[in-house]
């Protein structure tokens, strides 16, 4: 059992009810100067002015940017206010070529009355130029080998922080480009790129995302598609909010707490799910899962060795078919009984504070022995409950009692479990007077009266 991590007492897990909600957290700026390519569009400009200028308009930019970021590159204002509903982003970017360039100004203006904050960058000779007229990004044509290579050359030789941006055009975004462009950058001792890829579909946007799984930096949409940007604006946002911010003390959607056990009881045969996951879990790891709208408890992963099976990390043996599964990110429960392969679950890693995706490679639905536990977390003493396997491979999350600060403790098996364990779960919020936020239609929260027994 590795050493206990202390999450704050009212630790929260960031959360979403759509993908437009707007992101508080702040982190540092992504640190961007000028190099070969940058600059102001003075040519009488000192050199190194024109490097101060565009590495500060540049960083203006990225400012208030999580990593990943989006930026859109609308074809007419009206598809930008989509994006901006939608969360994608605030930044668009407009063709300034000729004979473009009267429409572009047109169609700045339009987009700037949308909404405060809106950023305009125009698009002109290959540059990414902002409202000031300074150079901040440099485009690289990557639509064949030749040139993927050469812009994987100049990503390797950066001396300073520039904003590459990466168009593979009509012919389509291929992985291994990208695979190859970010260890490019990571192979660079003198300074780290900013990579940017431009995304037609949620395809490219997808491959961009995860390249050797830390992906680009950001990606710059270019799509009329509705669907695409939807489902593009919540996987960006869903990789932005998978870390915790342990400083942030309020939640409106929901807390890690402590639950003391009230009762245990066996019930007898009934269907359970194991969901098995393509991601190994560690120590701390597992999915949130409960009986209730409202009140989950954390069923741990089978990766500890034991004296009965093997090592199963990617497993979490989470329990009776009718049970929710929570994602704490995206505010939405699922069916244990709806998991299928390709599917996502949200794991959450009570050691550290942070959620991650994952996908489902396979749900496995079998008849087991069952066993009822019943707890109250101490805080509301509101009740949460999880119907799981009798068997000693199943476990849940012990910690400490929320006076003392909830510290994740280490796993306990149900076999072992007593009358009197704090564990560790989610409580949603609530009004008032106690009651939840409302209840759940297709697992996304609606306003509603709900009473669940």
């Amino acid at each position: 059992m590795s050493a206990a991590c202390h999450l704050p007492q009212a630790t929260h897990v960031r959360t979403r009810t759509h993908a437009a909600r707007v992101r508080k957290r702040a982190p540092p700026p992504l640190r961007v100067s000028s190099g070969e390519g940058t600059g102001t569009s003075n040519e009488d400009a000192p050199t190194n002015a024109k490097t101060t200028t565009a590495s500060a308009a540049a960083a203006d930019i990225l400012s208030n940017k999580t990593r990943p970021f989006a930026f859109y590159w609308p074809e007419t204002p009206a598809s930008f206010a989509k994006a901006l509903e939608l969360g994608l982003t605030n930044v668009a970017i407009v063709d300034a070529d000729e004979p473009k360039s009267a429409k572009a100004e047109a169609n700045a203006s339009a987009m700037r009355a949308l909404a405060a904050g809106v950023r305009i960058l125009k698009s002109k000779h290959g540059k990414l130029i902002d409202e000031n007229k300074v150079i901040v990004g440099t485009f690289f044509d990557v639509s064949n080998g030749e040139k993927a290579r050469s812009a994987e050359k100049a990503v390797g030789s950066a001396s300073a922080h520039n904003i590459f941006i990466l168009d593979p055009g009509a012919t389509g975004w291929a992985s291994i480009v990208s695979e190859n462009i970010v260890a490019a950058a990571q192979q660079n001792s003198s300074c780290r790129p900013t990579l940017v890829g431009v995304a037609y579909d949620r395809a490219s946007a997808t491959a961009m995302l995860d390249a050797l799984e830390m992906g680009l930096d950001g990606i710059i949409v270019k799509t009329e598609n509705i669907s695409d940007l939807a489902a593009i604006a919540a996987d960006v946002a869903a990789r932005c909010d998978g870390q915790v911010d342990n400083k942030q003390r309020a939640s409106d959607q929901g807390t890690l707490a402590a639950a003391r056990v009230t009762a245990i009881t066996p019930l007898g045969m009934g269907h359970r799910v194991c969901a098995d996951l393509c991601t190994e879990m560690r120590d701390g790891e597992g999915l949130l899962v409960g009986n209730h709208n409202g009140s989950y408890l954390l069923v741990h992963s089978e990766c500890a060795e034991n004296d009965f099976v093997a090592s199963r990390p990617f497993r979490v043996n989470a329990g009776s078919t009718h049970m929710y599964v929570y994602d704490p990110v995206d505010d939405k429960t699922r069916y244990l009984s709806e998991l299928r392969t390709g599917g996502i679950v949200r794991v959450v890693n009570a050691t550290r504070g942070t959620t991650s995706r994952a996908f489902v490679g396979r749900a496995k639905v079998e008849r087991r022995p069952l066993v009822l536990v019943e707890a109250s977390f101490e805080s509301s003493g509101r009740p949460v409950s999880i119907v799981l396997q009798n068997a000693e491979t199943v476990r849940l999350m012990r910690c400490n009692n929320a006076k003392e600060g909830t510290t994740y403790q280490g796993a306990v098996s149900v076999a072992a479990l007593r009358v009197g364990d704090a564990l560790l779960g989610w409580e949603d919020a609530t009004d008032s007077g106690g009651k939840l936020l409302g209840g759940r239609h297709v697992g996304v929260r609606i306003d509603e009266f709900l009473e669940e027994r």
